[in-house]
């Protein structure tokens, strides 16, 4: 008998037992059972299937072709090859593609030679609205396209960025049967028969699939279903096929006529990889569940539904079901707290976990019935390496001290700029463009849009380019900022950071981060105990009100709780501080013993200098102008530490009295590292004075061995007289 069914993935007319039976090949020495031929039904329970969900999780990952050799993972060769054999689809799907871009090309080139795009900006608009309407027309593939070009200023300008930003995935929904039909085959059941009560037509729809409201049938748990768009494999890497044509081509004209090097074809790839991994809904089940176990446990009131693993394929998604609204849909003062929580998520995925969701748009994000944040959608996540998190906040740093020599070092690190970059031509014009995006309110006029459009401007000019994984990290502070300032205009996403930026630095351990930190405290070579309060202050959410991009002068209307304070003094997150505190300790009494010692010789009177006890106070090396600096370091450090205990009017005798025991802690562990570090540092003075030759060690400074040799000389010559 036959009838409407799927082989596949395809609609036909074929017999059902074609569909039903389970397909079996050999790959790699290995037995694979293909995802898209579920088992016989009685290997099957009434939720789906009897194997355990892990077990199902590694029989699909194993699966890299489908039953007609169309790799199911990014593969260029693959797909090629399957695609080469197939002249006729690609002619057809190549001129209907030609025919729309390629009058829109034409027209730009035409404009381009005589000027008409560079002088006219509405002419820039109505072309920006064109290549947005043309991609929409073409498909889930090209908007895809678009979406990510929408975040890439180095390679569209400012105005298509702006429009491409507008790209929607919502298109119709494709009919109920189908979606049911898909169900079965993937499931290997009917769909009544693993849920119930399934919602009459999808809430939801999107370029890839929809989704459908139900309940499982074993549990009776309420659950969202997602169903992907019928042959979406063989469309998708249809177009990719056709696209990594495009780009090589527009690789190969670039090379010849121009001086820019955007490697288009690398960038493509490394975009349709992350579509193609959109596709495979059993991976976007594991990256839910991997983003869960890191966050849920970090960032407090975030919530991730759980995937139901044996109603899930690669074509079908079946998640907890979650009653709520959508963040963008709370009223103004609920709005404002979610959102701040969504930068303290996204930004423990970027400087924390390194695996952040780079897709939170509208409609990934609500807020559920026990007022928690809910993140949805794991099909696009992305990962920054290990130190790349640090490059990021050092950054911030840098630009908030307007030094923009070290901006362009940490662009370099981050992949922005080429190591071989003309630093001395780059520096001037982004420090130029970055004064300009900086000034006139600071981090409360900035926006990361904004200053994605101003960098675009450097991008004709030096060789910068935005990193697949950077543009993703600024789509995703870009998504929550629009959200946010729907509910409040003058919300920056760049001040909600700092609180995290603050905490980041002060108990981070590494190299770059201790200078990062050294960059703040120090002004002039000066310990700045203003500094240091407001980078506590703002670790705890009190934020001041000056007009820098980062301030990190004007503290706060209110400030921490000094208890608080020497509390994260004395915690393990405080271990970088106290010994920096430390080392200010000991290098400044050090100074300050030489000071007196060095007094104490000049008021000796000249005849009695030349006895052996007193001359041996030649061996101290007199004061340079950086250690009598660092005399204003102990007052600035005692300044610190007195002001942090007496200032607050939240300060009270028994407040004070539950200080002590903490305050005694910390000052025991400073005590014990600044001792060791004097004791190291006569020790490195006694060896340096023993030696033939080189230097010796006064405080930071060193002053030559001559010197100290002649002082010897003339004291054993005294000896040797008496």
């Amino acid at each position: 008998m036959e009838g409407l069914g799927f082989c596949g993935g395809r609609l036909q007319i074929a017999n059902p037992r074609d569909c039903t039976g389970r397909s079996v090949s050999r790959r790699n020495g290995l037995t694979v059972v293909s995802a898209l031929a579920p088992p016989p039904k009685s290997e099957l329970t009434t939720v789906g299937r009897t194997t355990p969900a892990d077990d199902i999780i590694e029989e699909i990952a194993q699966s890299t072709l489908d039953e007609n050799e169309l790799p199911l993972v990014y593969d260029i060769e693959g797909i090629a090859r399957y695609w080469s054999r197939r002249p006729l689809q690609v002619q057809k799907r190549l001129l209907l593609v030609s025919s729309l871009l390629t009058p829109y090309i034409l027209n730009g080139v035409l404009a381009s030679k005589t000027n008409m795009i560079k002088e006219d900006s509405g002419r820039r608009r109505r072309r920006a609205e064109e290549f947005r309407s043309i991609l929409s027309r073409l498909g889930p593939a090209y908007i895809k396209l678009g979406q990510g070009l929408s975040v890439r200023p180095d390679l569209v300008g400012p105005e298509v960025m702006e429009e491409l930003q507008k790209l929607c995935d919502d298109v119709p929904a494709f009919d109920n049967e189908t979606a049911m039909l898909m169900i079965e085959e993937e499931l290997g059941r009917p769909a009544n028969e693993i849920f119930k009560d399934i919602s009459p037509n999808p809430i939801a729809a999107a370029s890839l699939g929809q989704v459908y409201k139900a309940r499982l049938a074993e549990t009776g748990e309420e659950v969202a279903v997602k169903v992907q768009r019928p042959d979406m494999l063989r469309r998708v890497s249809l177009d990719m096929y056709i696209m990594r044509k495009i780009f090589g081509a527009a690789q190969v004209l670039q090379d010849a006529t121009s001086k820019a090097k955007t490697e288009f074809v690398p960038l493509f790839d490394e975009w349709a990889a992350g579509t193609y991994r959109e596709l495979d809904y059993v991976n976007e089940g594991k990256n839910g569940m991997k983003f869960r176990d890191q966050i849920t446990s970090r960032v407090a009131g975030v919530a991730v539904p759980d995937v139901k693993f044996q109603a899930t394929s690669r074509k079908i998604l079946t998640t907890g079901w979650v009653n709520g609204i959508k963040l963008a849909e709370l009223p103004d003062d609920r709005l404002n707290e979610k959102v701040k929580l969504g930068v303290q998520c996204f930004l423990t995925q970027l400087l924390d976990t390194g695996f952040f969701h780079a897709d939170p748009h509208p409609g990934n994000l609500m807020v559920n019935e026990k007022d928690e944040l809910v993140v949805l959608d794991f099909g696009l996540m992305s990962e920054v390496r290990s130190g790349q998190s640090d490059v990021f906040v050092a950054a911030i740093i840098h630009l908030g001290n307007r030094d923009y020599e070290a901006v362009v070092e940490d662009f370099i690190e981050l992949d922005f700029l080429n190591g071989d970059v003309d630093r001395k031509r780059v520096v001037p014009v982004l420090g130029a463009i970055l004064d300009q995006a900086l000034e006139g309110g600071g981090a409360k006029s900035i926006n990361f849009q904004t200053l994605s459009s101003e960098l675009s401007q450097v991008t004709f000019d030096f060789p910068f380019r935005i990193p697949p994984y950077a543009a993703l990290v600024i789509r995703a502070l870009g998504v929550l900022e629009g959200i946010a300032l729907t509910g409040d205009p003058k919300f920056k996403m760049i001040m909600e950071a700092f609180p995290y930026v603050s905490k980041r630095v002060m108990s981070t351990d590494t190299p770059l981060l201790r200078k990062a930190f050294r960059d703040i405290v120090y002004v002039d070579g000066v310990f700045s105990a203003k500094r240091l309060q407001v980078l506590l202050d703002s670790s705890a959410g009190f934020l001041g009100d000056g007009d820098a991009f980062v301030d990190f002068d004007t503290p706060s209307a209110e400030a921490m709780d000094p208890t608080e304070s020497i509390k994260f003094l004395n915690s393990e997150d405080g271990k970088f501080l106290r010994s920096i505190i430390a080392d200010e300790i000991a290098v400044s009494l050090d100074v300050v013993a030489r000071s007196s010692t060095v007094e104490l010789k000049r008021r000796i009177p000249a005849p009695l200098r030349a006895l052996p006890f007193v001359n041996v106070l030649n061996l101290i090396p007199e004061l340079s102008e950086d250690e009598i600096v660092q005399l204003e370091n102990v007052r600035e450090i005692v300044k610190f530490l007195s002001d942090r205990q007496i200032s607050s009017k939240n300060v009270t005798p028994e407040s004070l009295r539950a200080l002590l025991p903490e305050l005694g802690n910390s000052a025991s562990d400073i005590g014990v590292q600044v001792a060791g570090q004097l004791s190291e540092l006569a020790v490195r003075r006694a060896f340096d004075a023993r030696r033939s030759s080189g230097e010796v060690v006064a405080g930071r400074k060193r002053f030559p061995q001559s010197r100290l040799q002649s002082n010897l000389s003339r004291w054993n010559s005294n000896l040797t007289k008496k």
